[in-house]
């Protein structure tokens, strides 16, 4: 491996040199080419006290860099094994999603293939295909199911106001609403200061299966 040797030039001074592992077939015009230089200036170049940087590339660096890189590896190597424990406890302690514990994750073919609808999993967020989650409103959200039940049977609502307002009986109701809406499930719009809430065609789907449920 060869190293990258540069240091940060201000109009106050320089910065001490520091050294980074690069590769062997490395040169002073593939490391900017590649980025690696954008990627170091990036943080200073808001300044207008910054004047850029000076680099070259080594094939060895000294003694001390490598111990001090030796030693920062070391540490990273003991926080890496105390987040694994961690993670390896904690995992006695989870649980399935109760939204998507029966649902199918896409396979590698199924996340290029556009006809499969994929969605990260409202409740949990992991990706899986739509068409295999039982509910994507939960039965025991009552006020949102309820809601989406009255927009399909009997239709949008309708309110005309001055001032802002979707047509919902009371908080609950609008909470609900917001809800279905993030679901993707109800849509709402405005027009000359009438406001309407709607089913959206997945609403429509998914009260189906709410109904059928019953």
């Amino acid at each position: 491996m060869k190293w990258l040797k540069y240091q940060h030039k201000f109009s106050s001074g320089r910065s001490a040199w520091q050294w980074m592992v690069v590769d062997d077939d490395a040169t002073e015009k593939s490391v900017d080419d590649d980025g690696i230089l954008s990627d170091l200036t990036d943080e200073y170049s808001h300044s207008d006290k910054y004047g850029g940087i000076d680099y070259e590339i080594v094939d060895k660096a000294p003694r001390w860099v490598i111990l001090q890189k030796l030693g920062q590896a070391a540490e990273r190597k003991e926080a890496a094994i105390r987040e694994h424990t961690m993670y390896k406890t904690l995992l006695n302690y989870a649980k399935e999603c109760a939204q998507c514990k029966d649902a199918r994750i896409p396979t590698k073919e199924e996340r290029f293939d556009h006809k499969i609808e994929k969605r990260p999993c409202p409740t949990c967020g992991l990706e899986v295909v739509v068409a295999t989650v039982p509910f994507w409103l939960m039965p025991d959200d009552k006020d949102a199911v309820k809601l989406l039940g009255s927009l399909v049977e009997k239709g949008p609502r309708k309110v005309k106001s001055k001032k802002f307002r979707w047509p919902v009986e009371d908080k609950d109701e609008e909470e609900a609403f917001n809800r279905l809406v993030k679901l993707g499930l109800a849509g709402g719009s405005s027009y000359q200061n009438t406001y309407e809430i709607h089913a959206t065609t997945s609403g429509e789907t998914e009260w189906r299966k709410h109904k059928e449920k019953r």
